[in-house]
């Protein structure tokens, strides 16, 4: 029988820890750190250590950094929530594992039973890179008292990710202003949970389900790629680094999640394979987008989903037209050209139509995104009131983005200040007014433009 040795100063805790163990190990139980340190000295046979991090007369993080300079065993730390960020310098320490107290009998037995290497085969999971399981949110997009259908963790490193907030629990208030208070700007919730959050279904076959590995590295190299554009054509100069991080990282989050379906990849595939700057551009529209958004006070996950996708989708209808036309400007383009050009939001909307995991939303914006408030726009002619809130934002970013991303009209992209005073002088009148003094917030230094 494996031998644990418990280091609790709750006497009521330490003893229900005890009940719980002993029914299939050895426990020596020790009060503090100094106590435990003591008794492992004379122990030949200790094979876990369990231990609280804030102990009287010799903390965990102390027990830990000296067992593991004198006499490595595994080393389990238990902390209680104002603790929780100290985790990180107990990993650099050599700690195994983490609970976070309030703790569940079945998360102790599978860290024990991780740490103690008795899992079955089977059920070992890779554990070099977690960050591919996991997506960061802006700790200000969780919801402080409402109770979550899912996990939320912090991150450790790459291969530690230790859960805050159970499925069915919540995430306080306090608890939210401590990790502010902790400099702590993000919170993790796992990849398959940010599907269900933002309301994706995927519409896919077991065999797709299954793929295979080329897809799996083809994927891979995609969103590579696609993080390279958004930093080298898609980024700004002169947007607030903050606001388009966070955008940023939820367009990756998303396309990590759209790329699962295998309709919906192969449609960014073609997006990404037309031109460069198509790509680009649709990356730009779908981050800035959410960024006016987020700056009107919309919240809600799923609704920011929608927007993401809709951005990037919204010159989906591009793809058909031939490179060498969207290279003109609109001006020497011929009464054929134009038409054709113009007809890219129809097909938009259709291609969008067709695709299963497409809200309606989404098509709208295709379909709409060339309408101003005016009336004068294409192709329905219609006025504010009759344009999607969605399309009414996705077409001030897309303005935006026109003066911003290298493309064969826009060889010297504009500074985000010069786009603003270009949208100013040219085309404000046409635009919804409130989502453009929204992009005024994202851009640095906007009340010295206006």
């Amino acid at each position: 029988m494996k031998k644990i040795l418990l280091v609790e100063d709750d006497d009521f805790f330490r003893t229900a820890l005890k009940d719980i163990l002993s029914k299939k190990y050895k426990v020596v139980e020790a009060q503090n750190g100094k106590i435990a340190r003591d008794i492992f000295s004379t122990l030949d046979d200790v094979d876990l250590i369990i231990s609280d991090i804030q102990m009287p007369h010799l903390t965990g993080l102390d027990l830990l950094e000296w067992v593991k300079k004198n006499k490595p065993v595994p080393f389990i730390l238990m902390t209680g929530f104002s603790h929780i960020l100290e985790t990180q310098s107990a990993h650099e320490m050599g700690a195994d594992e983490f609970l976070p107290k309030p703790f569940k009998e079945q998360e102790l037995i599978e860290k024990i039973t991780k740490v103690l290497g008795e899992e079955k085969k089977e059920d070992k999971l890779p554990t070099a890179d977690l960050d591919k399981e996991f997506c960061k949110i802006p700790i200000e997009d969780f919801i402080a008292e409402k109770e979550m259908d899912y996990g939320v963790y912090i991150r450790i490193s790459k291969s530690k990710y230790i859960k805050i907030a159970h499925n069915g629990g919540k995430l306080s208030e306090d608890k939210v202003q401590a990790f502010r208070a902790r400099s702590v700007t993000h919170l993790y919730i796992r990849q398959e949970d940010f599907a269900k959050l933002v309301g994706f279904t995927l519409l896919v076959s077991k065999a797709v389900s299954n793929s295979s590995q080329i897809d799996k590295e083809k994927k891979m190299r995609f969103m590579q790629y696609t993080g390279e554009m958004i930093m080298q054509q898609a980024y700004v100069a002169g947007t607030d680094e903050v606001i388009f991080r966070n955008a940023k990282d939820f367009l990756t989050t998303s396309l990590n999640i759209l790329t699962e379906d295998d309709e919906t990849f192969a449609l960014l595939g073609l997006l990404s394979n037309h031109t460069d700057f198509l790509y680009a551009h649709s990356l730009g529209v779908s981050m800035f987008s959410v960024m006016i958004a987020k700056q009107l006070g919309w919240q809600s996950p799923q609704t920011l989903f929608k927007l993401s996708f809709a951005g990037l989708f919204h010159d989906i209808g591009k793809k058909e037209v031939p490179p060498d036309i969207l290279a003109k400007s609109r001006a020497t383009l011929t009464q054929q050209e134009r038409a054709l050009f113009e007809s890219h939001t129809t097909r938009g909307m259709e291609i969008l139509q067709s695709l299963k995991t497409a809200p309606t939303e989404v098509i709208q914006v295709a379909y709409e995104h060339h309408e101003d408030i005016l009336g004068q726009g294409f192709p329905q002619g219609i006025s504010k009131t009759k344009t999607h809130p969605f399309s009414l934002i996705v077409s001030v970013a897309n303005t935006f983005c026109e003066y911003t991303i290298r493309s064969p009209q826009v060889p010297a992209p504009r500074t985000a200040a010069a786009a603003i005073q270009a949208m100013q002088t040219f085309k404000l009148a046409s635009l919804d007014h409130q989502a453009f003094e929204a992009l005024l917030k994202v851009v640095k230094n906007s009340k010295d433009i206006v």
